[in-house]
């Protein structure tokens, strides 16, 4: 059953893990430049520094300028600002600037996205709307061409050896077959992975690797070559891992998502103590940053990039049996110790991490994702930054997101019962809600019913007396709630009550999608395709049926739009909509749905097996 999501607290390419965004992005960057454009990655401190800035007119150029943006989303509210400070510029004023946005996932609807344009219902957002060229964001497609796939591979193994080719088209039927099969030989970075594995395993042995042995082969090699310059500059040379202050220190910028100099140095010496280590502080600084230099004229150390990369060199180095064994330190210890400074994004990448190597049986990143939740035990701004890091579908994640939820919800219980006793508090009330939304959604993945049901009521509640004053600011939380107080009432059978509830969830979407269309016909959707289920439950299977139609509709328009962002949604009400035809005895018309929704399911586990492979077993 698909339910509305809760809520958080508080253009450009998009593409799944290994899908080489930002390589294409580096070689557009290094061809425009040599067309006269001004052209690279920008990093934090560009905004910052823009931001001290008074004006477009204080940054023009006379060379037109490329700005590259990855991580879009960490960067969400500077691009606002900066989107913003051209919106409202004349069109004289405005500097010959592109932008190119980097990041896996980008809804217009929801998320990083919506935070930087907004959502096109007012003038200032249509008119930032107007700026982006193509209008929606360009997902990046699978290799799909055997032989383009052969031209890649053989192109990084003759960069590493070149005693090494690929074998020619039918010289060897195994390497044919597995270039073919393997699920990984459509993502251009494992592609190129496999090319630099197979210099120093052999053809059959990198194709021989999974993912994740793959990521982990690229990342080991990328650790010695940090360790190597470390011992060049008198750093460890004698240690049993040559560098290894070095490559302990480039894990940690790894986690953090880079440093900047001064973040380099605090943490360089804090580390230098901790582990005894027998490094001097200004050349380990020299080789962080001829190791990973950062792209910031200010210079900094950058992570190791691209991600599946960085998080596997964070599970070479600090898991049981990584290089960090050696020190005899604990590593849980280091990276809380490392994450003090930058919580959110260090949650973001062991979160990713997390995910990207479950499938592989690392259980270490939620270890110490729990580790970092447990060290702040009073810090409900800690928590919340690590909660809304945990994305809403996981199965490796889903534990410590409920304990998380729970802890913050009864936090925020208890400062809501005080504001409301001092006749205030209608904000910290409507976050309390939502955390109570968001935690009936984490215990019901669960299984536990009956505590997801109670917090799904409460959030109903407390949500309808906001919106009963002021309805205008509260009616889509209390149409959320609702939507998900169906889906508890449902699971509990409670049939009735579940669909009371579902159909006023979705007259009240109903509403705001006549008004704000951009906005809410996705959650609209969604609550047509939970009320459909509630209809069928009852055997009112004709208006389950237009219920579910209705949904397919909607979705499958929001998919054609934008296809990574609403593909799981439309999979979704496909699958309910082959449930309910096959019930009417349209045994065809629910075979086709069927089919559709099984086959969308299992190209989404493929790239994304902890988030989407219970949806596609649904699907079977």
């Amino acid at each position: 059953m698909a339910r509305g999501g809760g809520a958080r607290f508080g253009s450009g390419s998009r593409g799944r893990r290994g899908a080489g965004k930002t390589r294409l992005a580096l070689e557009l960057a290094r061809e425009i430049a040599s067309a006269g454009w001004l052209a690279g990655f920008a990093t934090a401190e560009h905004f910052d520094r823009f931001r001290e800035q008074h004006g477009v007119e204080d940054w023009r150029r006379e060379k037109p300028v490329l700005v590259v943006v990855d991580y879009a989303a960490s960067r969400a509210e500077a691009l606002r600002a900066w989107i913003g400070e051209l919106v409202d510029a004349s069109f004289e004023d405005r500097p010959k600037l592109r932008l190119l946005l980097l990041e896996r996932q980008a809804n217009p609807a929801i998320g990083w996205h919506a935070t930087v344009f907004g959502l096109g219902d007012n003038a200032k957002s249509r008119a930032a709307n107007a700026l982006l060229d193509p209008a929606e964001p360009v997902e990046l497609p699978a290799l799909e061409d055997l032989e383009f796939r052969r031209a890649v591979f053989g192109a990084l193994l003759g960069r590493t050896n070149a005693a090494r080719t690929a074998p020619a088209r039918g010289a060897d039927p195994e390497f044919d077959r597995l270039l073919a099969d393997r699920k990984w030989a459509g993502d251009p970075l494992y592609l190129m992975m496999a090319g630099l594995a197979a210099a120093s395993r052999g053809v059959s042995g990198a194709l021989a690797l999974d993912r994740a042995g793959l990521a982990l082969s690229v990342a080991r090699n990328e650790l010695d070559r940090v360790g190597r310059i470390g011992a060049a500059r008198g750093v460890d040379e004698r240690h049993r891992f040559p560098g290894a202050f070095v490559r302990h220190m480039a894990a940690l910028a790894t986690l953090t998502q880079g440093l900047t100099v001064a973040e380099a140095r605090a943490l360089a010496a804090q580390e230098i103590d901790a582990l005894r280590a027998p490094a001097a502080l200004d050349p380990v600084l020299d080789a962080l940053t001829d190791a990973l230099p950062a792209s910031d004229a200010n210079g900094g150390v950058a992570p190791i990039l691209p991600d599946v990369v960085g998080e596997a060199a964070i599970l070479a180095w600090f898991g049981p049996k990584g290089g960090l064994a050696a020190f005899g330190v604990d590593p849980v210890a280091r990276i809380a110790a490392a994450a003090k400074t930058a919580l959110g994004k260090a949650s973001a990448t062991l979160a990713r991490t997390a995910q990207d190597f479950a499938e592989a049986g690392y259980a270490e990143p939620v270890l110490w994702l729990e580790a970092l939740a447990g060290a702040r035990e009073t810090d409900i701004g800690a928590w919340i930054e690590i909660a809304n890091a945990l994305p809403d579908n996981t199965l490796v994640l889903r534990e410590l997101a409920a304990a998380l939820l729970a802890r913050i919800a009864d936090v925020l219980g208890h400062a809501a019962t005080e504001e409301q006793q001092s006749g205030s508090g209608d904000q910290i009330r409507s976050i309390y809600a939502g955390a109570l939304n968001n935690l009936g959604n984490r215990l019901s993945d669960l299984g536990r019913r009956e505590d997801a049901l109670d917090a799904a009521q409460e959030a109903v509640d407390i949500h309808r007396r906001l919106a009963d004053a002021r309805p205008d600011a509260f009616l889509p939380n209390l149409a959320m709630a609702l939507n998900n107080l169906g889906n508890s009432l449902s699971e509990l059978g409670r049939r009735e009550d579940a669909l009371a509830a579902g159909k006023e969830a979705a007259d009240l979407y109903r509403r705001l999608a006549d008004a704000r269309p951009d906005a809410f016909r996705p959650v609209l959707a969604s609550a047509l395709n939970n009320l459909g289920l509630s209809l069928s439950d009852l055997g009112r299977r004709e208006d389950a049926l237009a219920a579910a139609q209705e949904a397919v509709d909607i979705r499958r328009r929001l998919a054609d739009a934008r296809p990574d962002a609403f593909r799981p949604d439309l999979a979704s009400a496909l699958n309910n909509l082959g449930k309910f035809l096959s019930e009417l005895g349209r045994r065809e018309d629910a075979l086709d749905a069927a089919r559709e929704a099984t086959e969308t399911y299992r190209r989404l586990a493929d790239a994304r097996p902890d988030a989407f492979r219970p949806d596609l077993a649904s699907a079977l």
